[in-house]
Parts: structure tokens; sequence; C-alpha cells
């Protein structure tokens, strides 16, 4: 069934970043092939970079960082923030070459710092290559991150999404399953979006189980009631599935129901014999506004 809030985009969460003088610890032994003169001509123009930054003029951070660059070419922190404004002015391409020259000079450290320099790269590589449609990619992304840090909940979540929209339902279930496994308190969000996509592979009392989980976190959950009725009736919970509906209508102004839906589950009604609650569940429905 195709409904607009369970194929809703996917939106990536790329935040305008706020960059430092030191987003990577960068020692001085990374800096051997750049003369001590050169290094210090180096961070001028990194520090200028900022600078400009700070009063958006990405432009002109991008050619100091580039400047920098040419200086000292083992200079990680400025092919990171340069990545970035690269990525905010939509130079996928040249972001992604910058975060991956980062990922390869700081792959070398082994402090724990420096390992979630790399997981972050690689991460916001992932969401780069998803933005750009680049979904193989992306997953390829994820999968470097969990590989290196198996119990990393948001690279199973990040990877989840990519299936979904690649339509590899029992993927993004799995993975979905794993994050909050391992994060048993993430958002409703990423519990009702483990109920859609239950829903879609006719798992209903276990989809109910997500969306019921997705109340209790945000309680005037509408979207969450909505797929929850529908889990019910399916299920065949007709109780429950009026208690939700009465629900329902008290925490929205304006209760929808789409076409597609009206009709099957009320197709699914057919199937029994008609009694109190199921007539009463036909009532309610048909207050429902109904949309194509």
């Amino acid at each position: 069934m195709t409904r607009k809030f369970i194929y809703a985009s996917f939106l990536l969460l790329l935040s305008v970043p706020v960059l430092t003088l030191n987003a990577f610890a960068q020692p001085e032994g990374d800096q051997k092939s750049a003369s001590v003169s050169n290094v210090k001509k180096a961070e001028n123009y990194f520090k200028q970079a900022v600078s400009k930054y700070n009063n958006n003029d990405l432009q002109g951070a991008v050619r100091d960082y580039t400047t920098a660059i040419r200086l000292n070419p083992n200079y990680v922190d400025a092919y990171f923030n340069r990545a970035l404004i690269r990525d905010i002015l939509k130079d996928y391409e040249g972001s992604m070459s910058d975060y991956n020259k980062a990922v390869e000079l700081s792959s070398k450290k082994n402090n724990s710092d420096e390992i979630m320099d790399i997981i972050n790269t690689h991460m916001d590589l992932g969401n780069i290559k998803a933005f750009n449609y680049d979904y193989d990619g992306a997953i390829d992304e994820y999968s470097k991150v969990i590989n290196m840090q198996p119990l990393y909940a948001q690279a199973y979540i990040g990877r989840a999404e990519v299936k979904f929209v690649t339509e590899d339902y029992n993927g993004a279930l799995a993975d979905f399953d794993k994050a909050i496994q391992i994060n048993p308190n993430v958002s409703a969000e990423i519990y009702y979006k483990t109920g859609n996509i239950k829903y879609i592979l006719k798992m209903y009392e276990d989809s109910i189980k997500n969306y019921t989980e997705a109340i209790k976190r945000l309680p005037n959950y509408q979207d969450a009631y909505y797929q929850l009725i529908g889990s019910c009736i399916l299920s065949g919970d007709f109780p429950s599935a009026l208690e939700y509906i009465k629900k329902y209508i008290s925490i929205v102004k304006d209760p929808y129901i789409y076409a597609k839906d009206f009709q099957e589950w009320n197709q699914f009604l057919n199937k029994y014999k008609e009694d109190d609650v199921i007539s009463d569940i036909r009532k309610y429905l048909k207050k429902f506004k109904v949309s194509a």
C-alpha cells in the first residue's frame, strides 16, 4: 500500500558544520613532507579559511584551504574542512575526494578520538552519496563504519534508510532491528519506520509492537496511530483497533484516511461476521476524510 508518510522522502541530516582550527588533531610528524616554513604558512592560510567561512565567504575559504594543502599536502584538517564546505556548495565529487583523502591520511592514527574522526568521515560520505542517489556507495560507507565499530547504531540506521529507499525491506528491517537492539532508546521515528517495514511485509502483529513503542515516546504521534489502526484491523484485533481509532480521533483536528487503505481495511472486515465492534469500526472509518 502506498501512503505518503510510509514513502516519505529520505531526509538526510546534513547540517551546516561549525569549522574549527582542529577538526583532526594532526601531530607534527604527519607533516614531514612539508618544510617547517611551509607548515607555518599553511597554518596561517588554514586560520584565514576558518575566518572566511565564519564570515560566510565560502569560496574564499575553499581557496585558502587549497593553498594550505598545496603548502602542506598532509594537512588532514584542511582536507576535512574543505570537504565540508564543498558539500555545502554542492560540489559533491570534490567533497567526497577530500573526505577520502582525509580518511586515508587519518587511517594511520590509532587513538580513539582519531578513530571517531574516521568513522564520522565515513558517515558523512555515506550521507553525501545517498543524497546523490549513489545508494550502493552509501551502503558501502555505512558498512565500513559497522566493520570498524559493530555497535555504532547510527550506521545501521543510515544503511537501513538507504535499503528502504531501494526497497530492500528485509535488509532494512534487519538493520533497524539491530540499531534498536544496540540502543533501545532510539527516537520514536525509528520505531515508527521499523513498524512501517513490518507493515509492508505483512508482519502486522510485530508492527503493532513498534507503533505502540513509538507512541510511548511520542504520545500524540498521529501517523503511528494511523498505522496502528491498520495493523490491528489486518491482524484481526478489532477491539484494539476500535480503541485506537477513538484515541486517533481525539488527538487530531482533521482525521484522514487514504482511499486505498479504506478499501483494503473494509474488504478485510467483510471476511468476518458483523458484530458491534466491527460495526463501530465501519462507522468511524466512514467519518474519516477520504483522499486518493
